[in-house]
């Protein structure tokens, strides 16, 4: 019986993204353990193939120094280009009329009120 690796010496780590790829290519656990087998001659069985991808993607899960996911730590920082606004159509929240006449909530309640006791 083989030992278990300690923390993090996981022959699968070098091949994380390979496994992410395969996933999204909608391949079985099963068949990644055996791509494994057949390419890297990792004897694994499929369901530790699935724990270890389960915590090597959970962001909350802590990792020691350098163990970041590689597509955080090496993707670069891309910025998205936005058209701006034309100026006629920007609006400032800040500039809108301020109504002469507010609206009263309470108007139709008064009225009521009133014609109720027309002496107060």
């Amino acid at each position: 019986m083989r030992e278990k690796p300690k923390a993090y010496r996981s022959p699968l780590w070098k091949h994380l993204e390979e496994i992410r790829k395969w996933r999204r290519d909608q391949e079985t656990w099963e068949a990644i353990a055996e791509r494994l087998r057949i390419a890297y001659g990792i004897e694994i069985s499929f369901q530790s193939v699935q724990s270890f991808f389960k915590r090597a993607i959970d962001p909350d899960h802590r990792r020691p120094l350098g163990f970041e996911p590689v597509a955080v730590a090496s993707a670069p920082s891309q910025k998205i280009a936005v058209d701006p606004l034309p100026v006629e159509e920007a609006v400032d929240p800040f500039s809108v009329e301020v109504r002469s006449d507010p609206i009263d909530p309470f108007a139709k309640s008064r009225r009521k009120y009133q014609q109720e006791n027309p002496n107060e």
